[in-house]
């Protein structure tokens, strides 16, 4: 499942960069949560919405009835436009319990549309636009736990992937288009030709590949620091550079972090992939929490124990880690033989050996807004 997952989010930055497969990955998406519809739209800072650049499961024809009538009579749309971005809303009672079901909205434009329950999200979409995300289902069945989990590890990789294709696109007629998108992130980002060279750098790149912990240049070509990493990340590239689909890379540990390196295809000014890739390397916090949270989804850890499970198996005393976590020792050492007992390990050099193998799959995962890579000013 989990491999799945990670491969959905890689999906969605090659349609997002390409402007490509967004049906593709809305038929996925919908087949793995039961919805029966699927679509996405850029609105601007007023919340009117414009002409969706993705439809699933819903005709035009809806669409342009709600963008005429319907919207303004939405209860939903001032709490969706004030709640926090990359959050999963229950549409169904967030304008409060059964508002939204007594509207000329729901009787007259979602039934008749089978758009009985409906989830939604809004991301950033660049140049101070908003991305609305809205899935839905005919049946009156709520959605259960697992599909809200998975919606919500897949809500930031829209926006994220949706802001990076408009960014590209946004550029593709200026004489410096790929340098401008790399200096427009917030993020380490190397340009890299179709045999893994580097042709392009920006500075947070830069400062990587001085600092050698988790990136290195060898002749020109990008590096994992780990062997393990390298091997990883050599394949992410040659994938793109092939035209299948690559995976994110886990470069790390360092630390207590569990940094990433996000490979994407270069795009030419035709709008084809050239020979390449893209490799965006958030800052290491960003995506602390990965691994974590593949140990809670998968092990049944709480949040405690896998955070405590992690710190032990990257060297750290118990002590400090009581002190950071200001407990006692004895909690720690609880919480300890409790994250073992889940994954089935009984020594502490054990426990090492299967995160450090679990941190190959494991590549994606984060939460809202932990890739890191956004351009200024959001």
């Amino acid at each position: 499942m989990a491999a799945d997952v990670d491969r959905l989010i890689v999906r969605i930055y090659e349609a997002g960069v390409s402007g490509e497969g967004w049906d593709q990955v809305a038929s996925a998406v919908c087949e793995a949560v039961q919805g029966e519809a699927l679509w996405a739209q850029v609105r601007g800072g007023n919340g009117v919405p414009q002409a969706p650049f993705l439809l699933h499961g819903i005709s035009q024809r809806a669409i342009d009835d709600y963008a005429a009538h319907y919207w303004r009579l939405n209860p939903v749309t001032g709490p969706m436009m004030t709640s926090p971005l990359d959050e999963i809303r229950n549409l169904d009672v967030i304008a409060g319990a059964g508002v939204l079901q007594r509207t000329e909205l729901f009787h007259d434009w979602a039934v008749p549309n089978g758009l009985v329950r409906s989830l939604g999200w809004r991301g950033l979409a660049g140049d101070g636009d908003v991305l609305a995300v809205t899935v839905a289902r005919a049946s009156g069945v709520d959605w259960s736990p697992q599909e809200l989990r998975l919606l919500r590890r897949l809500a930031p990789h829209f926006s994220h992937a949706t802001r990076v294709g408009r960014g590209i696109r946004a550029a593709r007629d200026e004489a410096r288009a790929l340098r401008s998108l790399l200096d427009s992130l917030r993020c380490a980002a190397f340009l890299l030709d179709g045999e893994g060279r580097i042709t392009a750098a920006n500075a947070p790149a830069i400062g990587l590949l001085r600092a050698g912990d988790l990136l290195r240049d060898d002749s020109r070509h990008l590096r994992a620091a780990h062997p393990s990493a390298d091997a990883r990340l050599r394949a992410s590239v040659a994938a793109w550079s092939d035209g299948d689909v690559g995976r994110p890379v886990y470069l790390g540990p360092v630390g207590r972090s569990t940094p990433l390196a996000f490979v994407l295809p270069r795009v030419g000014a035709d709008g084809g992939r050239d020979a390449g890739a893209v490799v965006l390397v958030p800052p290491v916090d960003a995506a602390v929490s990965a691994l974590a949270d593949w140990l809670v989804d998968t092990y049944d850890l709480t949040p405690a124990e896998a955070d405590v499970a992690l710190q032990v198996s990257s060297g750290a005393d118990l002590r400090d880690i009581a002190g950071e976590r200001a407990t006692s020792i004895g909690t720690v050492r609880n919480q300890v033989k409790r994250a073992m007992d889940k994954l089935g390990v009984r020594r502490r050099q054990e426990l090492v050996a299967m995160l450090a193998a679990a941190a190959g799959p494991v590549e994606v995962g984060l939460r809202p807004n932990s890739i890191g890579c956004v351009p200024p000013g959001t």
